[in-house]
């Protein structure tokens, strides 16, 4: 029989005031959007570098993820998701909504700025004459921050597991979790954030006891 493959470890989740502290080291700079996209919404940094214009609603306070920036034969690309449940649309938070008004003021300055030099492809997050910027630029940028914000140091993917735990533990049905991950199964969280389901287990059992507890009194 072949060997089995280990589970990979889920990472380190951030906790709520960490959370706190860290968005008020990015709060307007250039690292904001990127933050709370992975963060709030559960973006990938894929996902993130490859976010459109054309895909956020600022009506209905939506984003839809259509496309992923992966790097293939030693250079960056953009394609679809790496599933169909990877393709999505999600409410996103207030003030994700408005971080990503002030950000396109900014694209819109810099494309008015560099005219015919600047290279319109629509991405929210990009240099300032419109080209898609190196996913290794998030990599560096959560460092810097959550030193600023006196965090020990994670990965930007931990940001995806910090929103994802959080979501878990305020009582956020498994099902929407999942949907909003872009995971192709309600299992593959369940089986990825089992350390936070088992203490929701255990949240749940102890308020039955606390019911019938009550009833018998």
């Amino acid at each position: 029989d072949p060997p089995k493959v280990p589970k990979n470890k889920t990472g380190h989740s951030l906790e709520l005031d960490e959370t706190n502290r860290l968005l008020e080291a990015v709060h307007n700079t250039d690292f904001e959007v990127a933050c709370m996209l992975a963060m709030l919404c559960g973006l990938r940094r894929g996902e993130v570098c490859g976010l459109r214009w054309q895909d956020t609603d600022f009506t209905n306070n939506t984003i839809k993820v259509e496309q992923s920036l992966v790097k293939a034969g030693g250079e960056y690309i953009f394609k679809t998701p790496k599933s169909d449940d990877s393709i999505r649309k999600i409410s996103a938070p207030l003030l994700v909504m408005d971080a990503l008004r002030k950000r396109k003021m900014h694209v819109t300055a810099c494309r008015l700025k560099y005219g015919p030099e600047y290279q319109d492809h629509d991405l929210v997050l990009c240099t300032d004459i419109g080209e898609h910027i190196n996913p290794d630029w998030v990599t560096r940028n959560i460092k810097k921050y959550l030193k600023l914000a006196g965090i020990d140091p994670i990965r930007y993917h931990d940001l995806r597991h910090t929103n994802a735990t959080i979501m878990l533990l305020n009582g956020i049905p498994l099902k929407v979790a999942s949907e909003r991950l872009g995971h192709s199964s309600v299992k593959i969280t369940g089986d990825t954030y089992s350390h936070v389901t088992k203490s929701i287990d255990r949240e749940a059992s102890d308020k039955i006891d606390e019911l019938y507890n009550q009833r018998a009194k």
